[in-house]
């Protein structure tokens, strides 16, 4: 909407900038997908010479010296000396209540413009956008492509993951991926993902998000930490999907997210990977801390927790599956089928409760949090016959 101080004009003293503009037309606006000028804009005779055809022009003309008539050819007009009046004096100071009175008043007095659809001023049909719009520049086209060596550049990533997944599948070996405590580990990548750099971090993106990440170690840790900041805008981070938490180099799982002053290692690494699906666990059978507070052997989740901040594991928001297992050792056999026999024995006192099958517990637990939390999840453990 706009506020315009209609005034008397002679016709007399009309050209044909100030008599199309008087039309009222709003600016930059199509009338039957045809131009007409800015309210605001000063045409000349000249300039509407490339816009109208001759013979439009000079019936225009022809009209403007004649004093212009209360209807055209084409299209009614409205008479636009008896437009009404509106003052603009007072509407600085004027309150919204005040000043929407009249303006509602006005505008429900204003003529309407009926026009129909197939009116045309002129054989000349613009572009329907005032704008100029440029065609986009690909940024990397086939002849930059090939003066780099490599004319896979010039395809849409989408196909060149394609072909990178194609050339990944023969290599299963990097399903699984054990992280070394020290050492560049991505140099044992297949040797195509070296040959530039755009194919290193759009490759090695695939492979993260389809690879397990096995960790040992501490060091282990921040050393996968290490290849992840390689990405830009956490991409590393958020392409990991799958991590093994298995304490084989003679730390164990539960110590890398032991509690301290600041956060444990795992739950540093954990954070930061925001799209992990599957996390798996091996604990030490040493290392669980036990009660018999309801008449058999089960895992004590109060020290549990206490201790290792493993509750960070169901803080993922994309998390799937937990898997749970015991690092084997030398005597773990003969230990589980003891353990076992104590539990027969309770059970004919009375106590029902998990023993192997369900890590004494841990599996049930994990169940009833990720339930409290309102989360679909897979828990896997291995049984008993499996174990021994």
């Amino acid at each position: 909407m706009w506020l315009t101080n209609y005034t008397a004009i002679p016709t007399s003293q009309m050209s044909l900038s100030s008599s199309i503009n008087m039309l009222d037309f709003p600016s930059s606006e199509l009338v039957g997908q045809y131009y007409t000028p800015s309210r605001d804009a000063d045409v000349s005779l000249e300039q509407m010479e490339g816009l109208f055809s001759t013979e439009t022009l000079a019936v225009l003309q022809s009209q403007i010296s004649a004093g212009w008539p209360a209807h055209t050819p084409d299209f009614e007009m409205p008479d636009v000396l008896a437009l009404p009046t509106f003052s603009l004096d007072k509407i600085a100071d004027a309150s919204p209540l005040e000043l929407s009175a009249p303006l509602l008043a006005d505008n429900a007095a204003l003529p309407s413009f009926d026009i129909p659809a197939l009116t045309q001023l002129s054989s000349f049909v613009p572009s329907t956008s005032l704008e100029f719009n440029p065609i986009t520049k690909r940024p990397i086209t086939y002849q930059n492509s090939l003066n780099t060596g490599n004319v896979l550049l010039c395809l849409p990533r989408r196909i060149r993951q394609r072909i990178y997944s194609l050339l990944l599948a023969d290599y299963p070996e990097f399903y699984t991926i054990e992280v070394p405590d020290i050492g560049d580990f991505a140099k044992t990548f297949p040797p195509f993902i070296h040959t530039l750099d755009i194919i290193y971090f759009d490759a090695c993106l695939l492979l993260i998000q389809n690879a397990t990440f096995t960790i040992s170690s501490s060091s282990a840790i921040f050393n996968l930490m290490a290849l992840l900041r390689e990405f830009t805008a956490e991409k590393g981070y958020k392409a990991v999907r799958s991590l093994d938490f298995s304490g084989d180099r003679g730390v164990s799982a539960l110590k890398m997210f032991k509690k301290g002053a600041f956060s444990s290692n795992a739950v540093r690494l954990l954070t930061r990977c925001s799209n992990v699906t599957h996390v798996s666990i091996t604990f030490d059978l040493d290392e669980l801390p036990w009660t018999y507070e309801r008449g058999g052997r089960e895992v004590d989740f109060g020290s549990l927790i206490y201790k290792y901040d493993i509750l960070s594991v169901l803080a993922l928001p994309e998390l799937e599956v937990i898997t749970l297992s015991l690092k084997p050792t030398m005597a773990l056999e003969k230990r589980i089928k003891t353990m076992e026999e104590e539990r027969i024995a309770h059970m004919l006192r009375g106590w029902m409760g998990a023993g192997a099958d369900g890590l004494w517990g841990l599996k049930e637990w994990f169940l009833i949090l990720a339930d409290g939390q309102r989360k679909m999840i897979e828990v896997r453990c291995p049984s008993f016959g499996q174990l021994v």
